[in-house]
């Protein structure tokens, strides 16, 4: 299949635009699953830990989320 430069431009732009939302839902996930980890220790008892495993699931989600959109990627060849 033969692709036009103006078709590779195309593909290149979409898929740093796919790679940015990526890398924007795997640092919120990342946020979300050390602040799951590191809140119970610094509050103590004040933080329940149904919350806290909510945030954990909620970065994992978003963990997953981000390999989803990764598979949006177009061929660029």
């Amino acid at each position: 299949m033969l692709v036009t430069p103006r078709e590779k431009h195309i593909a290149k732009i979409a898929n740093e635009r796919v790679k940015l939302i990526a890398a924007l839902l795997n640092s919120l996930a990342a946020s979300a699953l050390i602040g799951s980890l590191v809140a119970p220790f610094i509050a103590g008892s004040v933080v329940d830990p149904f919350w806290s495993a909510l945030v954990a699931g909620s970065g994992a989600l978003l963990h997953l989320l981000g390999h989803v959109v990764l598979d949006f990627s177009k061929p660029e060849q």
